[in-house]
């Protein structure tokens, strides 16, 4: 009997280009309690910031905004290029989303969980290993190949609050952020 273990982990990078579709899929941030609800976020923007390393301190470039309703429900995305010009927009109605974007349970320790790749004949192809907080919010990601050497990093922060605050991708050869995606929030008053 062959296993064979996918994880639908979906963090989208933003690197100028305009041609990404929209993608519904629940992150981190989504299955929780709805925090942008709790929260009265009116407005989330994102900002990339590439080659980290050189100007840590540095917001970055405006990549996304997305705009929710009073229930916290995603109701526009707009994304933008490198110059900053809007290259992509779509409204949503919430009403016809609704079922389509349940969260998934994740099973595993408190702090962490690990999930191994196989093929067909069984073997591993790499390792995801995801690391949480007391609040089950995802505070790090790593990928392993299948001889267990560190291919990818991500480590997440979050405002005090429950929001994210911060998305910071690892160049793992360096040891050093490369790219950070940061979050700012407008509020309903």
């Amino acid at each position: 009997m062959y296993f064979r273990v996918i994880v639908l982990f979906s963090v989208v990078i933003f690197l100028g280009a305009c041609n990404h579709s929209s993608d519904k899929s629940t992150d981190a941030t989504q299955q929780r309690d709805n925090v942008y609800a709790k929260n009265h976020v009116k407005k989330m923007i994102q900002y990339s910031h590439d080659l980290a390393f050189i100007e840590p301190d540095n917001i970055g470039r405006i990549i996304q905004t997305t705009t929710f309703n009073k229930e916290g429900e995603e109701i526009k995305i707009v994304r933008y290029d490198n110059n900053g010009n809007i290259c992509f927009t779509e409204e949503i109605n919430p009403d016809l989303e609704k079922g389509k974007n349940k969260a998934k349970e994740i099973k595993g320790r408190d702090d962490s969980i690990t999930v191994t790749n196989l093929n067909p004949e069984g073997k591993p192809i790499e390792m995801i290993s995801h690391t949480y907080n007391d609040l089950k919010q995802i505070i790090s990601t790593m990928r392993r190949d299948k001889d267990g050497v560190l291919v990818e990093k991500m480590t997440f922060e979050y405002y005090p609050n429950g929001l994210i605050k911060k998305d910071v991708y690892w160049n793992v050869e360096l040891d050093k952020p490369e790219q950070i995606i940061n979050y700012k929030y407008e509020y309903f008053n």
